[in-house]
């Protein structure tokens, strides 16, 4: 009895304690800082994914899901009220007042429209993925939503991103790889199989493909669970992230080059790598709904393709990431704000105690927090306490929240304070 139920708890944890963050957009799940092989590892693709090659990326946060029809039309109706942007006089156009165009108005019914000066959709749709949103629009959704939750701003005006900043932005083409396959080289985010129990293509069996199009799903419709009849497979990556093969292409920061992976290897680019100088397109990731299954090459976590940034297509949409830690053009990783800060443990590596120690700046509450390198949470060290300013400490016996030792391996200890949050690697050996 009691082994069923630790291999139940185990099972729980595996797929539900991974790290998350509560947020108007849903939930954003954790990747640790670390290594990992980008590419086609099964040879199975075109030139533009290999060769293969080591990226290492700081921690980050992903979206669990796309942004949803609900979350973008808070934006666009916010946007709109406050006269950041335009409808066009066709009532198909959504603008920026600089002139871009972020959002296609199509009047399906299934998807965002212009009524009575408000943006409105079918209550059916509010959680299936936005769709016919141009990159420029992602990026105008992002922030906003930074603004909105008093995070600091990423894009200029002239849309170009300041990675010293810590506020909602786009995944660049490497976060997304990794945060869908994690770092054993899977062929899709759940494992190397796939079928319509999976994931969202073209009939592939789902509830949702009748009526006009897009023929999307609701975002986490893939969890496992019996949906109106139909048995769903959980869709997860290895870091808990939802549907990110099918369903819709996801908007990347970077601009695409088809031979930009042999650049990285023959320039020794490895750290945070954030795409070429301009080319004319950006890059897409994760394949879509209208793919048929004879055709689900783009479905894999290896594929890359683009499109150019003004796009707005029924089949497109986007996620959110926000930094652990911010990081400059040369990838070494920066705290922010400067008041705050993260020492690494000492001893390190070590096989009985820590000692862990972080300067604030306010008196704020904190908390910190232990995970193993997958992302599951071992024990909370600091429960959203409120502390004084100075440098304080704290150690840690390498015991989980049970009491027991971890295993030997390396774990990530993070501080949230106030706004500031930052994560860092210690090494436990038994």
């Amino acid at each position: 009895m009691r082994r069923s139920r630790f291999l139940f708890l185990l099972i729980l944890s595996l797929f539900f304690f991974f790290y998350f963050m509560q947020g108007s957009s849903g939930d954003m799940v954790f990747v640790p800082a670390g290594e990992f092989k980008m590419g086609d590892n099964f040879n199975e693709g075109e030139d533009r994914e290999r060769p293969v090659h080591q990226v290492y990326l700081d921690a980050y946060y992903i979206g669990k899901n796309t942004v949803t029809n609900r979350e973008y039309i808070e934006f666009l109706n916010d946007a709109f009220n406050n006269k950041k942007l335009v409808v066009e006089w066709n009532y198909i156009d959504v603008r920026g007042l600089d002139g871009k165009y972020y959002f296609l108005l199509d009047y399906s019914s299934k998807t965002i429209k212009f009524e009575n000066r408000t943006f409105v959709i079918d209550q059916n749709y509010l959680d299936h993925p936005v769709v016919l949103v141009s990159w420029y629009g992602a990026v105008a959704y992002c922030n906003w939503k930074s603004e909105k939750e008093e995070k600091e701003v990423c894009y200029d005006s002239n849309y170009n991103l300041d990675t010293t900043k810590i506020g909602y932005r786009l995944p660049t083409e490497a976060e997304w790889e990794k945060a869908a396959r994690g770092t054993d080289q899977r062929r899709y985010p759940w494992g190397n199989e796939i079928d319509g129990s999976y994931t969202n293509f073209l009939l592939s069996g789902d509830p949702f493909e009748t009526g006009g199009y897009p023929w999307t799903t609701p975002v986490g419709f893939y969890d496992g669970s019996v949906r109106n009849g139909f048995q769903t497979h959980n869709n997860a990556s290895p870091y808990g992230v939802f549907d990110m093969a099918g369903n819709v292409w996801e908007w990347c920061y970077d601009w695409y080059l088809g031979y930009y992976y042999q650049y990285c290897v023959s320039h020794n680019i490895k750290n945070n790598p954030l795409g070429p100088p301009f080319t004319g397109y950006k890059v897409v990731r994760g394949g879509d709904w209208s793919e048929p299954k004879d055709r689900l090459r783009g479905f894999r976590s290896a594929d890359r393709s683009g499109a150019t940034p003004e796009s707005r297509a029924s089949y497109i949409g986007f996620r959110i990431v926000l930094s652990a830690t911010s990081t400059n053009v040369n990838g070494k990783t920066k705290n922010n704000p400067e008041e705050y800060e993260l020492f690494q443990n000492y001893p390190n590596p070590f096989n009985s105690f820590t000692e862990i120690s972080f300067k604030i700046k306010h008196n704020v509450n904190v908390k910190l927090e232990i995970y193993n390198i997958v992302g599951e949470k071992i024990i909370t060290l600091i429960d959203n306490t409120r502390m004084l300013p100075g440098t304080h400490s704290i150690k840690w016996n390498g015991r989980d929240s049970d009491g027991n030792v971890v295993a030997s391996g390396i774990y990530i200890y993070k501080l949230s304070a106030g706004k500031f949050f930052d994560t860092k690697k210690m090494i436990f050996l038994k």
